[in-house]
């Protein structure tokens, strides 16, 4: 099993040192879907609204290139839903020139995102709504677009953090004595060495480059109670399904000190 690397990230409630004060901005950090390359960001929100800027942006300097534009300020309002599967959805969008909404709205389907949103209170990954405002102004110097910075952003880190409850995760055997910051790198490793020693060096040479989504719901007694595999390939749903079957039994997850049941949501790349 040297030669096989299986990359697997894994998404689930941010851990905190305890005693650290938490505010409106860590919440949304915990619960906001995640965009392409915002894993590791400290805004996940304003990550992804950078991050679709600059797909729009991309559009309009493509657009003006080949003489569709004649304003030279630009401006976008939209609102987009993202589902458990990661599935975006643009359902409403608005520009200050009609003609560009129907190209841009295509542009804007199947956003990269790599993890849902995910409700602290069900304790599930949950459908979400989005909402940003752009501004674009040509700059006859470079001869392309840019996008204007956004004066009215509101910092969450000034708010409190809603909820009450105090979740902690399951914890696997071999985590017991790691602290509460590092249980996710520690559950990750951990839950990578499971999946690789149940899948045979032969299936995954043969099919690098394989993705789905996996779903595992711990029931209150820190058993596995569902696995769901999303993937285009029938086997690899199964080995991944029947490796995550047989997951060691993990401490329950805790709510305000009682044990309940949680689900992750995680992609996984051979």
């Amino acid at each position: 099993m040297k030669n096989i690397t299986l990359i697997l990230f894994l998404t689930s409630i941010p851990f905190f040192s305890l005693g650290q004060k938490k505010n409106m901005l860590n919440y949304m950090n915990e619960t906001a879907a995640t965009f392409e390359n915002c894993e590791n960001s400290s805004d996940k929100v304003g990550c992804m609204e950078n991050g679709i800027g600059d797909i729009v942006l991309k559009f309009l300097n493509n657009k003006n290139k080949v003489g569709k534009i004649i304003k030279s300020t630009v401006s976008v309002m939209l609102s987009l839903r993202i589902d458990p599967n990661t599935e975006s959805t643009v359902w409403e969008l608005k520009t200050n020139i009609l003609d560009l909404e129907n190209d841009l709205n295509k542009e804007l389907t199947n956003l990269p995102i790599t993890f849902p949103p995910f409700s602290i209170e069900k304790r599930t990954p949950v459908s979400a709504s989005y909402g940003f405002k752009y501004s674009f102004k040509f700059d006859k110097t470079i001869k392309s677009f840019k996008i204007l910075e956004n004066q009215n952003k509101i910092d969450l880190s000034a708010y409190p953090y809603p909820p009450s409850e105090n979740l902690v995760n399951v914890i696997h055997p071999n985590c017991k004595n790691q602290e509460n910051s590092n249980y996710k790198d520690c559950f990750s490793i951990n839950l990578i060495k499971h999946i690789r020693s149940n899948l045979d060096e032969k299936f995954v040479k043969k099919n690098i480059g394989l993705k789905g989504f996996a779903t595992i719901t711990f029931d209150k007694f820190g058993k596995t109670k569902i696995v769901d595999i999303k993937s285009e390939n029938p086997e690899f749903k199964t080995r991944i399904k029947d490796a995550l079957k047989n997951l060691p039994e993990m401490e329950p997850a805790t709510l305000n000190g009682k044990a309940t049941e949680i689900t992750y949501t995680f992609p996984i790349k051979i």
